[in-house]
């Protein structure tokens, strides 16, 4: 007896939609890459179309329950927009985005960063009617032998002690290398430089903190490593357009009214 092809529904929807796409040499290059990745296809309303089993299984959806769903149902507003953000670029100009660093909290609420490419996709037209990414952990990458594992003493040091003093410096030295060096690994291994990437995971954690928790924000800017509030809130406004103050009051109200999803076990893998 024949299987039964659905003719509608999540599955038709997929088929109808990767059938336009003129080549999946995007996609094999991307199933290439070290085992541990999470890879997903969007369309152009930024909707997931398509993904791999880990994907399905960090989601905790099945492969016909992820398609036509968007990232705010599995993020936080901020970190959602984010991504739709990063989505829409690469769309709009045709050009991939390699290995940018995201850096939040992960499921286990711990301090971790992410490694996301997007590629735009075409159909035979050329036109651009998606994108495919994939994301891995840094946790992950680390074990591989990649520019990330040479940076995991560092790494590691800057999530424990975030409200120390972490220049360039002491961090070359505690990897046993020059300052030069190490700003030479981190534009290699995130595109950052060792300021940029402290800058990003210190707001990311503020961010974390302004949510979660009542703490005033002048003792969360201090705990972060800043040295008063008035240099937090400049490197706050300079990342997000918004001082902490603006960011924690939005959030409160996205809360009282139901539209924040916000806990950490909702803070899932994929952007």
């Amino acid at each position: 007896m024949k299987k039964k092809v659905a003719t509608d529904g999540p599955a038709a929807e997929r088929r109808a939609f990767l059938a336009q796409v003129e080549a999946f040499a995007p996609m094999q290059q991307l199933f290439n890459q070290v085992p541990g990745v999470y890879f997903f296809v969007k369309d152009r309303a930024s909707r997931l179309m398509w993904g791999n089993e880990a994907l399905f299984r960090r989601l905790g959806v099945t492969e016909d329950e992820l398609v036509g769903t968007k990232d705010e149902r599995y993020f936080p507003a901020h970190v959602a927009r984010m991504f739709v953000r990063d989505d829409q670029a690469v769309m709009r100009t045709g050009r991939p985005l390699l290995n940018r660093v995201a850096v939040w909290y992960n499921e286990q609420r711990i301090l971790d960063w992410f490694v996301k490419t997007k590629v735009p996709l075409r159909n035979r037209a050329g036109e651009v009617i998606g994108l495919a990414g994939i994301l891995q952990s840094y946790e992950g990458m680390k074990h591989a032998h990649t520019p990330y594992a040479e940076l995991s003493p560092v790494i590691d040091h800057i999530r424990q002690n975030l409200g120390e003093d972490l220049s360039a410096e002491r961090l070359a030295k505690l990897g046993g290398v020059s300052a030069r060096h190490l700003h030479r690994k981190f534009r290699g291994a995130f595109g950052l430089s060792v300021r940029d990437f402290l800058a990003k995971t210190r707001v990311q954690a503020a961010q974390d903190a302004l949510m979660r928790t009542p703490a005033p924000i002048a003792e969360i800017a201090l705990s972060l490593g800043y040295c008063d509030q008035s240099a937090f809130t400049q490197q706050f406004r300079k990342s997000t357009g918004q001082t902490p103050r603006e960011f924690r009051r939005r959030h409160e109200v996205r809360a009282a009214t139901g539209v924040a999803r916000g806990s950490g076990a909702e803070q899932r893998v994929v952007s």
